[in-house]
């Protein structure tokens, strides 16, 4: 039997355990082939209209969503007969999603993610995950290739928490303009098998390489050592 290892594993076995690592998707397609795995199933399409009355909401999916602030933070809008959960971030205040399940992969549509749907270099929308390797985050509009599209996020271990803000408000004409944007169609996982993200190597072939790198510099360091 061969042993795999990735090049963070190698890169473990050097210099200590390496953490997991969050992988972002840009696209529907290739999320949805990487959650074929998934042992469970859970969709958010927001139909009941909803206007947060304070700062938190639990939707029929599971889906939990929490603000920072109250004025206008969050509610369900109507776009051309179709319902999204429309919120507000200003700068680094922004709201929290949190699953009542073990969820480990999400994703959703993503519209008008950047300032009054604009892109503004340096307050663009972010979102930061973490399934307990700790926090990453992600700018929408960079992963998604623009500010509609599709993203989607797989974590080894459960989402533990995630995260919508901003750096700082952007301002435009003189003027503050928060970041509002809109989401529908999330759906979410348990159950998924983390995409390995490192190139495989084998184990067999590197080690000589390794071992033989290793001894060249300690004969280089004994020449050296001999000259002074």
């Amino acid at each position: 039997m061969r042993l795999i290892f990735s090049a963070t594993t190698v890169l473990g076995l050097m210099a200590g355990p390496a953490l997991a690592v969050v992988v972002g998707f840009s696209d529907k397609a290739s999320f949805d082939a990487a959650v074929a795995s998934a042992t469970g199933m859970s969709l958010e399409e927001f139909d009941v209209a909803y206007e947060a009355p304070n700062d938190n909401q639990q939707f029929a999916s599971g889906l939990i969503v929490t603000a920072d602030f109250l004025s206008d933070s969050f509610r369900v809008q109507s776009y051309s007969g179709n319902n999204r959960l429309e919120a507000r971030v200003d700068g680094p205040k922004g709201h929290n999603w949190s699953f009542a399940t073990g969820v480990n992969a999400f994703g959703f549509e993503i519209y008008n993610a950047g300032p009054d749907g604009r892109d503004v270099e340096g307050e663009e929308l972010r979102i930061t995950v973490d399934d307990g390797s700790g926090p990453q985050s992600f700018i929408l509009s960079e992963l998604a290739g623009g500010l509609n599209g599709y993203v989607g996020f797989i974590g080894a271990a459960p989402f533990q928490s995630v995260r919508f803000d901003a750096e700082d408000i952007a301002t435009i004409g003189g003027k503050e303009i928060r970041d509002r944007y809109q989401v529908d169609n999330v759906v979410m996982y348990d159950g998924v098998v983390l995409p390995k993200t490192g190139a495989e190597v084998p184990i067999g072939a590197t080690a000589p390489l390794l071992i033989g790198g290793l001894g060249v510099f300690g004969l280089l360091r004994r020449r050296v050592a001999r000259r002074g």
